[in-house]
């Protein structure tokens, strides 16, 4: 087990030391991307560690809701004008894993992880929106 262990450090190491180099030659582009494709884990685990559970309903269609949802995100690579559909796709969801942290959570937990999957929703939108739209009206000077 310990020997595992190490191995996993390691390798962990290893790959910290070599995504400064990966950054250097590859920088990420300001474009918001990456806080829309944080909704998706901020909004998961705000939900599970508000203590809510899944119902069965919900446990049948995860995985349809998950190319759908997969999909949107791909549509938002694109241009901004095109992605207004299925980023109100993301907002909904976003929004809706928030709401159901503060109606299904456990105690003062859905009061804390609840809100905060909504704010940060609403601001990773706000982000994507504000710096694609901004760049799409300087390109067209």
């Amino acid at each position: 087990m310990r020997k595992k262990m190490a191995i996993t450090g390691w390798l962990s190491w290893l790959f910290a030391a070599g995504a400064l180099p990966a950054y250097a030659n590859n920088r990420a582009a300001p474009d918001g991307l990456l806080s829309i494709l944080l909704i998706f884990p901020v909004a998961i685990l705000a939900y599970r560690f508000a203590g809510a559970k899944i119902t069965e309903k919900e446990q049948k269609g995860r995985f349809l809701s998950g190319i759908g949802l997969g999909v949107c995100f791909f549509l938002t690579l694109g241009d901004p004008y095109i992605a207004l559909i299925p980023l109100l796709v993301l907002l909904y969801y976003g929004l809706r894993r928030g709401v159901l942290a503060c109606v299904r959570g456990q105690g003062w937990k859905r009061f804390v992880f609840g809100p905060t999957a909504i704010v940060f929703t609403i601001l990773a939108v706000a982000n994507y929106l504000l710096r694609n739209f901004q760049a799409a009206r300087l390109a067209r000077w």
